[in-house]
């Protein structure tokens, strides 16, 4: 079957090419298609962890999904913000904590803190058990927003390299939604920046976040995420 690969900002640069047709045999998944495209494109396989998928102009965040004969498959890049130091991006996928420990590792820092944020089980006055939270973003602000809180962060303590993700869609109980990984040359300056940046996170980005009951409709949430 043949499905058309689109390529949008860096992953176009890098792949040369704003489309590509690939032929793979039915039954082919997204998981599968994109190895055999970065099998194609080398200089593509570096943001394998940070990419999103649309099918048919559908995000889609099941990888073992099966593609089917005529299936535009787009490969999208991260809303990010940053420098070379900071990885900041909203994502459509489940937080890698290793990568962004290992993003943050530095031969200068002498301590890592780490904040993740996850969704806790809970029961309301009516006896309904949250099962899961929705994350929504104005994207592109609330990278820009991240990025402009990482750069605040770094006048007052002497960050060596930050992290900060931020799921949006369904997160589940005991999930997180959000991390931030700070690198210091000492432990209390990371501690103390780490917390700074969740209590401005949670205060000023544009991200939002809906409740999940059992047997009840959907609410949003009084905190902003």
């Amino acid at each position: 079957m043949l499905i058309h690969v689109r390529f949008f900002a860096i992953l176009r640069d890098r792949a040369g090419t704003p489309s590509w047709d690939l032929n793979c045999p039915p039954g082919t998944t997204i998981h599968q298609a994109t190895e055999q495209i970065f099998s194609h494109f080398p200089n593509l396989a570096a943001y394998a962890q940070r990419i999103a998928y649309a099918v048919n102009q559908n995000w889609h965040t099941q990888h073992n999904a099966e593609l089917h004969d005529g299936d535009e498959l787009a490969l999208l890049p991260p809303v990010s913000g940053g420098t070379e130091d900071d990885w900041i991006e909203i994502l459509l996928k489940p937080i890698d904590c290793n990568a962004a420990i290992q993003f943050v590792s530095h031969p200068n820092a002498g301590g890592i803190d780490i904040f993740l944020g996850t969704t806790r089980a809970e029961t309301n006055a009516n006896g309904q058990e949250l099962s899961a939270l929705d994350y929504e973003a104005y994207n592109e602000l609330a990278a820009k927003q991240l990025t402009t809180l990482a750069a605040e962060a770094r006048k007052t303590w002497p960050i060596t390299r930050l992290a900060i993700l931020h799921r949006i869609g369904r997160v589940a109980i005991a999930e997180p939604s959000v991390l931030i990984a700070i690198a210091c040359p000492h432990r209390s300056e990371a501690f103390e920046a780490c917390k700074w940046l969740i209590d401005q996170l949670k205060k000023d980005v544009a991200i939002w976040k809906k409740e999940i009951w059992q047997g009840a409709d959907p609410t949003w949430s009084g905190e902003r995420c």
